[in-house]
């Protein structure tokens, strides 16, 4: 899929179809996913970036926020599935060259309930001596915490 969509984005828009010109953000599962695209695709991205990032998405979300049990599941199987292993950024920090990287940035709200696995995935970054920007700002996992995010990312 990255692939794909790079090559749509690349032959419809005017862009600079090279790695240190593309960038990948989200915020949410969306900051899970372009933090999970750029540990498994390095060579595709100068920068990526993660608002309030579900990073326990494949490895225990739904004990924090519920309500998402049926979609974890659903995207990534059973708690013992390869899925949910392959697909898990503790394992890619784990295996990723920090040196091939690109920047990465990450905002998350103090009373955030995803908290505590974006501090997580900064630690292990920091362990690893990944480069990146980390900043914890006041609120939660709200369109007004993103909105006063976005122009810091």
């Amino acid at each position: 899929m990255t692939h794909d969509l790079i090559a749509e984005i690349d032959a419809n828009y005017r862009t600079i179809a090279t790695r240190h010109e593309r960038a990948i953000a989200g915020l949410s599962m969306g900051g899970y996913g372009a933090m999970l695209y750029t540990l498994k695709h390095p060579e595709l991205f100068g920068a990526a970036a993660s608002l309030s990032g579900a990073f326990a998405g494949p490895s225990g979300i739904e004990e924090v926020m519920p309500q998402l049990k049926p979609s974890t599941d659903a995207a990534f199987g059973p708690p013992d599935s390869t899925a949910r292993h392959d697909d898990d950024l503790d394992t890619w920090i784990a295996a990723d060259d920090p040196s091939s990287l690109p920047y990465l940035f990450f905002e998350c709200g103090t009373t955030d309930p995803l908290l505590e696995s974006n501090r997580h995935v900064v630690a292990e970054l920091s362990t690893r001596r990944f480069a990146y920007e980390y900043h914890e700002l006041p609120g939660s996992h709200t369109w007004s915490f993103w909105d006063h995010a976005l122009p810091e990312m």
